[in-house]
C-alpha cells in the first residue's frame, strides 16, 4: 500500500507543469450504512485538497482531511455496549470531472489512517457528485468507504465544498 501511495504522489506531482493550481476545502456530515450503522450514529468530516487542472474539464490532486465518527450504544441481548468514537485521517489521490458548468463527478482513492486506539485504518475510497452553487462553493453528495481487516466503515455524506 505504501508503494501505491508513493506512486500516486509521484504521478500527481509529475503533472505540475499543467495550467492552474487550486486549494479546496470542505465540511460535511454523514450517516453510516451497512454494519457500521449498528455501532455508529453519524459522522462529521473536514477535507482539504490541492489540485491541478489537467484539462478544461478534469482536475487531479492530493487530498486529506479528518473523519470523526460518533459511536452509539449497541444492544447485545441483555447487555448494552457503549461503542467509542472513531477517527480517520484519509490520504488520497483525488479527481474531479466537470460534466457541465455546474455539475461534476468526484473521486478519492487512498488510505485512511486510524487515529483512535484499536483502529488500524484501511483502504479508503469516496466517489461523489457535486453541484456548483457559485464560482467558489458547491454542494456535494458522496459515499465514503474504509475497508479494514475486521470490518468496513461506510457512510453517505452531504457537504459543502469551497475553492480558495
Amino acid at each position: 500500500m505504501k508503494k501505491l501511495m508513493l506512486f500516486a504522489a509521484i504521478a500527481v506531482f509529475g503533472l505540475s507543469n499543467v495550467n492552474a493550481q487550486n486549494f479546496n476545502g470542505g465540511i460535511g456530515v454523514g450517516l453510516p450504512t451497512g454494519d457500521a450503522s449498528d455501532f455508529l450514529s453519524f459522522s462529521i468530516n473536514a477535507d482539504l485538497s490541492y489540485t491541478w487542472n489537467v484539462s478544461d474539464s478534469f482536475d487531479v490532486g492530493l487530498a486529506s482531511g479528518l473523519i470523526y465518527v460518533f459511536g452509539k450504544d449497541w444492544e447485545d441481548g441483555p447487555n448494552t455496549i457503549k461503542v467509542d468514537d472513531g477517527q480517520y485521517l484519509p490520504l488520497a489521490a483525488t479527481g474531479k470531472l466537470k460534466v457541465s458548468d455546474k455539475f461534476f463527478i468526484l473521486a478519492d482513492l487512498g488510505y485512511a489512517i486510524g487515529i483512535n486506539e484499536d483502529n488500524d485504518g484501511g483502504f479508503y475510497y469516496r466517489p461523489g457528485v457535486g453541484y456548483g452553487i457559485s464560482d467558489n462553493m458547491s454542494i456535494n453528495l458522496s459515499y465514503t468507504g474504509v475497508s479494514q481487516d475486521y470490518w468496513n466503515y461506510n457512510s453517505i455524506n452531504l457537504g459543502l465544498g469551497f475553492k480558495f
